[in-house]
């Protein structure tokens, strides 16, 4: 068994997120990689690319995922398609999102976004700005972002103050699949002070994966 924790949008390996579920995971000593989808090149990234790339981790070994934000899509994307994904954690999944963009970064912006083909975005895990080809956008909006199908055990996890993706959406994927538990939280996007809260549920989660790997 082995977990891949996925990142956000415009994020890194190095996020609180990330670093916090890094030492978590070390601390129980359970195979993990904290990945970094931007591959080297956030300008010219899509999300088929980034898909790729963690489907090419997946590959026969049983694996946990743990999705944040657009990594939360990302791994609802692959669980519908490779069944070795056997488990989802999601924090504050991006389910939805291409019927969000003009809230994310305005109405403004998308329309520029498309003329010019491309947009500064700030990049978090860069500390800078970096312009991203509206291919992005376009290759995003070839992929479902709702209604997935597998009744794959997740725990989700979202906050009701969060301001780029409405907590109703994990609410809404949360009714659908029956083996998925919700928690509803204080919290913004970010999660960061929920963030004791979601490790306590998630390593009973993921310890019980454990458990049930050891019995096969």
């Amino acid at each position: 068994m082995q977990i891949l924790y996925l990142h956000g949008f415009a994020s890194g390996p190095n996020s609180l997120k990330a670093k916090y579920f890094a030492r978590r995971l070390q601390g129980i000593g359970i195979k993990h990689k904290i990945l970094d989808l931007n591959l080297s090149d956030f300008g010219s990234l899509t999300p088929t690319k980034a898909l790729n790339y963690i489907r090419s981790l997946i590959q026969d070994e049983e694996t946990i995922l743990i999705g944040s934000s657009l990594g939360g899509l990302y791994g609802l994307i692959l669980a519908e398609e490779e069944q070795m994904v056997q488990q989802l954690i999601l924090l504050a999944p991006a389910l939805e999102i291409n019927s969000l963009w003009g809230d994310i970064v305005g109405e403004e912006n998308l329309k520029q976004w498309e003329t010019q083909n491309e947009l500064p975005i700030y990049h978090y895990g860069y500390g800078q700005t970096i312009s991203l080809n509206y291919a992005f956008l376009t290759d995003l909006s070839s992929y479902n972002d709702r209604e997935f199908a597998r009744q794959i055990p997740a725990l989700v996890f979202h906050g009701v103050n969060d301001e780029t993706i409405p907590y109703l959406v994990s609410c809404r994927y949360a009714h659908r699949n029956k083996s998925a538990i919700f928690h509803q939280l204080d919290s913004t996007h970010s999660l960061e002070n929920s963030l004791d809260y979601i490790w306590q549920h998630s390593a009973d989660f993921i310890g019980g994966a454990s458990e049930n790997q050891s019995l096969i």
